[in-house]
């Protein structure tokens, strides 16, 4: 009966570790953080609510993002200077770098590293 017993505390660990670590690899809580662009030319500070801050070149916005994971697109919805913009892109995450692909811009290419706190 005790090896039963702790069979299936083992197995109960191990299922909530395994849904645990597939939570972490969703790009909704692997994009949370801070990112600085290459060439320092923007960053976004996203947040795990869906609030996000853009900077540019010493001017900030605050606004919105939403992720659809099933085909790799952010949409990132933000005020400047009384202007409103709403952006889609391609993004691909690899551990501390964010690759975003604008295609309103001839597909062009923004690389961005996460900044450690």
């Amino acid at each position: 009966m005790k090896k039963l017993l702790i069979a299936a505390l083992v197995i109960v660990i191990g299922g909530v570790g395994i849904i645990w670590y597939m939570q972490c690899q969703k790009p909704e809580n692997q994009i949370v953080g801070q990112w600085k662009g290459s060439y320092e030319i923007g960053s976004f500070d996203f947040k795990k609510d869906g609030a996000v801050t853009v900077g540019f070149v010493g001017l900030s916005a605050d606004g919105e993002y939403e992720i659809d994971s099933d085909n790799s697109v952010i949409s990132i919805t933000y005020t400047l200077l009384g202007i409103s913009y709403t952006k889609k892109y391609d993004f691909v995450l690899e551990k501390n770098k964010l690759t975003l692909t604008d295609h309103t811009f001839s597909n062009i290419k923004l690389y961005y590293s996460r900044e450690e706190k």
